[in-house]
């Protein structure tokens, strides 16, 4: 790997005479030495293990007798994530063997020992299951497997059932459990927050699968039960959804966390380059002709979906209709609309003409304006080198844009929904960040009853800001809330 001496004596220095100490009750005890393992907490030693395991991914990418999946032109073959690895394979007649033999050298020279017998081979297609493969050591399971804590079936229509009813239930157990506990308001707001929302969240981020709204009913109904003690609540969910600046307590909203994670693949399909994950590759070769950064722009969304054979994106798609609705309603074009790979434009404006336009910068209807009017086709022809014999394909395409803009020429707009992502740049925080714009967009500007009840006591009306303070400090200087 090319790891120079300095470093390598740099990291031995780390590693030498490692000792310890445990601390109980406040006492700390005398320092002993640590023969096996690391200090609890090493952030080097993932990295290291990271870097040790990269020699055996690789043997197994470059070795001619190992087949991975392809899907368009890239194979897919391992997922490392620590000590957990996940092969994809075809001809397993001839990988398995070759997989075993790796394994087996990989160990002799590294001390790295694989369980055999506690990792399975799971087949997913029927002439798979219909032909298991005796002759190697792993345990053969044809129905479902456990990764990284999840229950992946062969079967995907009972992905929900294996991962979110058993879930649901064991979160049920331990709220009637906490139910009759002295805790204040604010405490069992936190209870949900730090002990319950993870359990969901990690499912809501791994799994982009539909989930039937009766979920988050019962979910809804247990927590309610569990804030109030079983009696009858005293302030909606909805409300306690809220803010602190709006007079909530930030309770969390599920069905809410549910699309910001879901609606993080959108975010991802923006990103064209090479470092983007590879389901998104996957993912975009299910998608002709349109491309999964042109989706949050092509309208109505609906019509995609029968083009769609992809559950996944489907799912996300589906959820991202339900949040146009709710924000702006469903519009026709927008700056960013695919201008060719548009499989909802009529066919006239999908020909040869337009492939040429497309091919000469035209990408999106954003291009066929500047500072917000429509070119002309003298300027048009000028600035995109088009022939003059393509009068008459401008004027279909200026009489598709008034007649998706009700009857005449509009500046192009950009939907609401870009805030969602367009000024987001890490990955780190994202969910919250995406809860926090959905709660902005989705949420109820009505003002609160008790605001309401307040201004017509004192016969005053108060700022949304001034009301937003006083609700925050509330939360700062109220014993109350602790």
């Amino acid at each position: 790997m090319n790891i120079g001496p300095k470093y390598v004596g740099l990291i031995r220095l780390l590693y030498k005479c490692p000792v310890a100490q445990i601390l109980t009750n406040g006492n700390i005890s005398s320092q002993f030495s640590l023969s096996r393992g690391t200090r609890q907490g090493c952030p080097v030693s993932p990295l290291l293990f990271s870097l040790a395991i990269e020699p055996l991914a690789e043997a197994f990418r470059s070795h001619p007798s190992i087949h991975g999946v392809r899907i368009g032109g890239r194979e897919h073959l391992v997922s490392l994530y620590a000590d957990d690895i996940l092969l994809y394979l075809t001809k397993p007649e001839i990988s398995l063997r070759t997989l075993v033999d790796i394994l087996k050298e990989y160990g002799t020279f590294s001390g790295y020992k694989i369980n055999l017998s506690k990792s399975i081979i799971m087949p997913f297609n029927r002439a798979a299951m219909q032909n298991p493969i005796l002759d190697q050591p792993f345990s053969w399971k044809p129905q479902k497997m456990t990764y990284l804590g999840l229950q992946i079936p062969s079967e995907i229509t009972k992905t929900y059932q294996l991962n979110y009813t058993p879930l649901l239930k064991k979160v049920g157990e331990e709220l009637d459990r906490w139910r009759d506990l002295p805790i204040s308001l604010i405490g069992r707001v936190n209870c949900v927050k730090m002990n319950i929302l993870p359990k969901f969240l990690y499912l809501f981020q791994t799994l982009p699968f539909p989930i039937p709204k009766v979920l988050f009913k019962q979910l809804n109904r247990k927590v309610s039960s569990f804030l109030w003690k079983g009696k009858p609540p005293r302030v909606k969910l909805s409300t306690l959804c809220k803010p602190y600046s709006e007079g909530g307590l930030t309770l969390p909203d599920f069905q809410l966390y549910y699309w910001a994670s879901q609606l993080k693949a959108v975010w991802v399909w923006q990103d064209t380059t090479t470092s983007s994950p590879s389901w998104r590759q996957i993912e975009e070769e299910c998608l002709t002709p349109a491309t999964l950064a042109s989706i949050p722009y092509i309208s109505p969304p609906k019509a995609l979906l029968g083009l769609i054979n992809n559950p996944f994106i489907k799912n996300t798609l589906n959820i991202w209709i339900e949040v146009c609705k709710q924000t702006e309603g469903l519009k026709s074009i927008y700056e960013q609309t695919p201008f060719y790979n548009n499989p909802i434009l009529p066919k006239a404006l999908r020909d040869g003409i337009t492939f040429s336009w497309f091919n000469k910068g035209i990408k999106t209807f954003g291009n066929l304006y500047r500072e917000g009017e429509l070119l002309s086709f003298q300027q048009l022809a000028s600035h995109f080198q088009i022939p003059q014999t393509h009068f008459f394909k401008y004027l279909q395409v200026r009489h598709y844009i008034a007649t998706q803009q009700g009857g005449r020429i509009q500046p192009m707009s950009k939907p609401k929904t870009d805030k969602l992502w367009l000024e987001r740049k890490g990955v780190k925080g994202f969910i919250s960040y995406m809860y926090s714009g959905l709660q902005a967009l989705l949420g109820n500007d009505e003002p609160l009853k008790v605001c309401m009840k307040w201004h017509d006591d004192l016969g005053l009306i108060f700022e949304d800001e001034k009301w937003g303070k006083l609700f925050l400090d509330a939360q700062r200087l109220s014993f109350n809330t602790r």
